[in-house]
């Protein structure tokens, strides 16, 4: 039950952190103010990295933390590919492969803050095994 309610609160962070991440490329903060690049990617990294410290097994759930930039960027994409005037391709490959690439990470790098205990052990099983490591 209680692994339940931390994936439940891990997804509820990753749409709250993606709704943010929709404000964040349709306002084109990064782009016009470049000195607030890494506080940006601070409050993108730092909840994701929230959502792997509570379901460490499911650290992948910090990508939903990415939603609203891969849809705004999906849209750029399918713009730019029917031939109409559409955002810059920079632009289009940063929503796609940078915001994802921010929050993944953060996801996995809080599975592992989370401590040995969230790790699936392989071939541990026998109680006290463990304490001759």
């Amino acid at each position: 039950m209680a692994s339940g309610v931390r994936t439940l609160g891990a997804l509820l962070l990753g749409l709250v952190t993606g709704f943010w991440s929709l404000v964040v490329v349709f306002s084109d903060f990064l782009f016009l103010e470049s000195a607030y690049v890494p506080a940006v990617a601070a409050t993108l990294f730092v909840p994701s990295l929230i959502a792997g410290m509570l379901a460490p097994r499911r650290f992948y759930v910090s990508l939903l933390g990415a939603w609203g930039a891969v849809m705004f960027g999906l849209l750029g994409l399918g713009s730019r590919l029917s031939g109409g005037q559409g955002p810059a391709w920079s632009f289009v490959l940063f929503d796609l492969v940078a915001i994802p690439a921010i929050v993944l990470p953060g996801g996995w790098a809080g599975r592992h803050l989370d401590g040995p205990a969230s790790r699936p052990t392989r071939g541990l099983t026998r109680p006290g095994a463990d304490q001759n490591l």
